[in-house]
């Protein structure tokens, strides 16, 4: 047996404190990195013992410098590596290199990864099995022709999806052979851009799905359990952003099917560590094998929170040679827990990602909340790397007690300085059929299909935000000095933006009241300065908000839910319908240009394609006419506000 006494943490943020704590709680010491980006980062002060690593490439992120990582490994003589979730945890050559190296990587062998790493030697593996698998095309032909020809005899809809990939980048859904071309093309791009590797796969959609998966932790002696299911089916653009455990609408029968199989799969490949199997369940429960991640998961609290289990204690243990502590009849589940992602983008803006400094993130903590934070005041959250910023996990006994407490925890959240997804999600868990009553099952389109829904009840203002906005100018005041307080029924109309709508309201001034009038709607407020704090009344009642204002933004958190109101046109700027400049809309690559000056464009023509945050993002023409000009080409690092391309009529 091999003993771990030290561990480099091979990522960053909230994973990167999540190792950290139990490195902490067995005593063995630990040791982290950082990039440039990331010097004042979370993590980089917890873990205390961090290395800067730094950007070789433009194109490619530092933390997947195998190099540089081994070499800050052998200097300090650690142990181990972590590699946590993504950049390098799944990458076999990296795995292959400690062991060269002898440093014991905590995960699973470099064959193990290089089989199930790539979702079309997985699916080959998994055929020989006979565990059911979704119809497609997993092979090594990548030429276009043939791809189409293949679409034709699994039939449509369909899925193309990278091999290599994961997270729900590069993957698009089919509905007509019109679109595949050009789809597939993008595919391949975003597929390069985020993995390395081209490749795709072809899939039969298989239409509402629900996107399940099971935990599963070998030892190098054979030896495996199971730690039951996760649902995973509420995503947008394919990623998750609620995962619960267990899945309310996975019986006894089903979970033990999907139970035995994935032990079979792991069996089979001999692996070793924690791992995932991860299954689409159709409308009549038949189950097919979709991908295994070889490598801890972003959700795994849930799991550690109904088994008690510490998944990371358990990797180490394995790593270390040890047999797995624990058998098959020893695991069960208790209670239910779930959990929210928190993303830094704006999905009433098709969840363009925000980017720039994070004021404050201030949390009220519930018991029988965990919170995983990957920012704290005061950060940057920047273009390179995936927008979460933080996972909030609730426990209760059962589901409901879950879901209440989670929504209960998320209200007590104010993130102010960058939009983010909490509204979004405080609205999902919100719907009755879905979370109370349990009538209707969850499924992949689940987002599709409430989210215009959300999007309306989000926009639906309670007129107390104009005040609180008021209030908040006169709190910047001198309040014994206030020229309205001379002028009585002196009347301002004010226009401001919520959530990218205008808003027009009047305020009528009185002696330390205002009254707001927006439409038909009248409230009048009190401002109580009785004391060195005053206070907004409503009918003699204090109302209860928190607020924060920068140079540019006003930040109101009010009801639980967040409100970021610009105070500076500079932060206005778009891209307007009637506008021949296209700005870009955040910092970002460019990957592909898909007009030519002189060219005539149409309302809705795609333009430019920009990555950021791990993710690739349409510029559209808001108006018609010829390109005049293109500012930029492919392979650029753009600013927010840059203009990319102008038009003219």
């Amino acid at each position: 047996m091999n003993k771990i006494k030290s561990v480099l943490i091979a990522n960053r943020g909230e994973i990167a404190v999540r190792i950290d704590k139990t490195l902490k709680k067995l005593g063995i010491k630990s040791y982290g990195i950082y990039s440039h980006a990331d010097k004042k980062s979370i993590h980089t002060n917890i873990i205390g013992n961090c290395y800067l690593i730094k950007s070789q490439k433009k194109s490619s992120s530092p933390y997947l410098d195998i190099d540089q990582i081994i070499t800050i490994a052998k200097k300090n003589k650690i142990t181990a590596i972590h590699p946590g979730y993504g950049f390098l945890s799944e990458n076999a050559d990296f795995a292959s290199r400690c062991e060269k190296e002898k440093i014991i990587f905590i995960g699973p062998s470099a064959h193990a990864i290089r089989l199930m790493g790539s979702k079309t030697s997985a699916k080959n593996t998994i055929e020989k099995i006979n565990i059911p698998l979704i119809p497609g095309y997993f092979g090594k032909n990548q030429d276009i022709e043939f791809i189409k020809e293949k679409a034709n005899k699994i039939g449509y809809p369909l899925l193309l999806k990278a091999s290599h990939g994961g997270g729900g980048k590069g993957m698009r859904v089919i509905e007509k052979k019109s679109q595949l071309e050009k789809a597939f093309y993008e595919v391949k791009n975003e597929s390069k851009m985020s993995f390395g590797n081209d490749e795709i796969m072809v899939e039969k959609y298989i239409d509402s799905p629900r996107h399940i998966e099971i935990q599963i932790i070998g030892d190098k002696h054979g030896n495996y359990i199971s730690l039951n299911e996760r649902d995973c089916s509420i995503q947008r653009r394919y990623q998750k952003i609620i995962e619960e455990a267990p899945s309310v609408h996975v019986d006894e029968t089903l979970r033990n099917k999907m139970n035995l199989a994935s032990i079979l799969i792991a069996r089979k490949i001999k692996y070793f560590g924690a791992g995932t199997l991860e299954y689409i369940v159709d409308k009549k429960n038949n189950f097919y094998f979709m991908e295994m991640n070889t490598r801890l998961q972003v959700e795994h609290s849930v799991t550690e929170m109904t088994t008690g289990v510490d998944i990371v204690e358990l990797q180490i243990k394995i790593a270390e040679g040890q047999k797995l502590p624990v058998t098959q009849t020893e695991i069960y589940t208790k209670g239910h827990a779930i959990e929210a992602r928190i993303y830094c983008e704006d999905p009433l803006k098709n969840y363009l990602p925000s980017i720039g400094i994070l004021d404050r993130f201030k949390i009220n903590k519930f018991e029988n909340c965990r919170i995983d934070l990957g920012v704290k005041d005061k950060t940057f959250v920047g273009p390179s790397f995936d927008p979460m910023i933080a996972k909030v996990t609730a426990y209760g006994d059962t589901r409901l007690d879950s879901v209440n407490l989670l929504k209960k925890q998320l209200k007590n959240i104010f993130i102010s300085g960058l939009e983010t997804n909490i509204n979004l999600l405080i609205k999902i868990l919100g719907i009755d059929e879905y979370f109370v009553s349990n009538k209707k099952v969850i499924t992949t389109k689940f987002l599709d299909e409430n989210l215009n829904n959300i999007i309306f009840d989000l926009k639906e203002l309670n007129i107390d935000i104009f005040a609180i906005y008021i209030f908040s100018r006169i709190r910047n005041s001198d309040l014994k000095n206030l020229s309205w307080q001379k002028n009585v029924n002196f009347q301002e109309t004010f226009n401001i933006s919520v959530f990218n709508q205008p808003y027009e309201f009047k305020v009528k001034y009185g002696l330390l009241n205002f009254e707001v009038i927006y439409g038909k709607i009248k409230k009048t407020y009190c401002i109580d300065e009785t004391n060195d704090n005053p206070k907004l009344l409503l009918n003699n009642k204090e109302l209860e908000f928190d607020f924060l204002e920068s140079e540019k933004n006003l930040a109101i958190h009010y009801l639980g839910l967040s409100y970021n109101i610009p105070t500076s046109t500079e932060n206005l700027i778009q891209v307007k319908k009637d506008s021949n400049i296209i700005y870009s809309p955040m910092p970002g690559l460019i990957t592909n240009i898909m007009v030519k000056e002189g060219q005539e464009v149409k309302h809705g023509s795609e333009l430019i394609k920009l990555s950021a945050m791990k993710m690739e993002h349409t510029i559209s023409s808001e108006s018609s006419g010829v390109v005049n000009i293109i500012n930029c080409k492919i392979g650029d690092l753009v600013a927010e506000k840059d203009i990319l391309l102008e038009l003219k009529k």
